[in-house]
């Protein structure tokens, strides 16, 4: 199954979504801000990253993106960004920089792991398999 990075500031949030996640079969790596979540991702080798769109710190979920399609080893990993329903700023910001999914922040998990598990089909969750496989060689 795929690897998911997960950043979401709120505690319980992030540890309700991460317990789905484990135990519907995807491995997860849990933060609560996002410095650092692009050399977080080249390092693990992560095939979905899900952010929400103003986890702790000084790096909002559209700069994440932003970062992540600007950088040849992660552009293709697949995006999905958690949002309320009246952020249209940050949900048009989202689409302008290249996120593959826009979900309702605090959706139940078992939408997001619909959405992690339809990017994963459709857009393959090679990109760390590959790279883990790239790397042993």
């Amino acid at each position: 199954m795929a690897r998911i990075l997960l950043i979401d500031g709120n505690d319980g949030t992030r540890r309700r979504y991460t317990q789905f996640l484990r135990s519907d079969g995807f491995e997860v790596i849990a933060m609560s801000d996002a410095h650092g979540a692009v050399a977080l991702v080249r390092a693990s080798l992560v095939d979905v990253v899900v952010t929400d769109a103003k986890p702790r710190g000084a790096i909002d979920g559209t700069e994440v993106t932003r970062r992540l399609r600007n950088d040849d080893g992660t552009r293709r990993i697949c995006i999905v960004l958690l949002t309320t329903g009246a952020d249209y700023e940050s949900r048009a910001n989202a689409r302008a920089v290249g996120c593959n999914a826009i979900l309702e922040r605090g959706c139940e998990p078992e939408v997001l792991a619909s959405e992690i598990r339809r990017l994963v089909r459709r857009h393959g969750d090679g990109h760390a398999r590959q790279s883990r496989m790239h790397r042993a060689s």
